[in-house]
């Protein structure tokens, strides 16, 4: 079957598919003698899809991404424009957004995790009210500890959400500089939303503090001191 463009596909008696340009195969004929064929764009589509399943991100990134952030007041254009920005930062930088919850902070680190995605890129999302509470009760079992640090570690994107909300133990504190660190020392790219600003993560531990400071020195924001979920 010609294509308006002179690229053709293989005939099928398929009636539905996925993907009309090349009915479901991944490739589309470019020339036949001598055979050429070209990767279609759904296989970049799919794979992509794939990635956005496996970082957990899949139904936040329905609703949140850059265009539908709201950005009407100054500080909101302000943090959009540094998000943004951060997507052309280079190899090993850091993102952190701190204020109140409700500001806007995970539809921005969304948003800029969807982004990268989309540019190929393994991320995971870390919520980390659920997941350090899982992680510190496993240390006593080390095989099953250092599998798990190690998924956090390396994957080359890593979203921590709600970074040390509610108390903070001395376990959390070990914890946020075990994996940190790792990072830090590998500069792999780490998305960090908090509600404690880096003021108050040094006080609690100041290695901590100036890991994400040093990394994120020009990608770190604190909103304005407003909760749009109760407006």
């Amino acid at each position: 079957m010609a294509m308006p463009n002179g690229i053709s596909i293989i005939p099928s008696t398929q009636e539905h598919y996925n993907c009309p340009e090349c009915q479901d195969r991944g490739y589309i004929i470019i020339k036949k003698f001598p055979l050429i064929v070209t990767e279609c764009d759904c296989v970049i589509r799919k794979a992509n899809m794939k990635r956005l399943e496996r970082s957990g991100l899949m139904e936040l990134a329905e609703r949140c991404s850059f265009d539908s952030f709201r950005a009407s007041e100054p500080w909101q254009k302000k943090a959009k424009d540094i998000a943004l920005a951060y997507l052309a930062s280079p190899k090993g930088s850091w993102f952190f957004i701190c204020g109140r919850s409700g500001s806007g902070k995970t539809h921005l680190c969304t948003a800029i995790c969807k982004e990268l995605i989309d540019k190929g890129r393994e991320v995971y999302y870390m919520k980390w009210r659920e997941e350090a509470p899982e992680l510190k009760a496993c240390v006593k079992d080390p095989a099953v500890y250092r599998e798990k640090m190690k998924k956090l570690s390396e994957i080359p994107v890593l979203y921590i959400d709600d970074f040390l909300k509610g108390s903070v133990t001395e376990a959390d504190m070990n914890l946020a500089y075990r994996l940190l660190n790792d990072r830090y020392n590998t500069r792999r790219r780490t998305i960090i939303s908090s509600e404690r600003p880096i003021e108050a993560i040094a006080k609690l531990d100041e290695a901590v503090a100036g890991r994400i400071f040093e990394l994120s020195r020009d990608y770190c924001f604190m909103t304005a001191d407003v909760n749009y979920r109760l407006k």
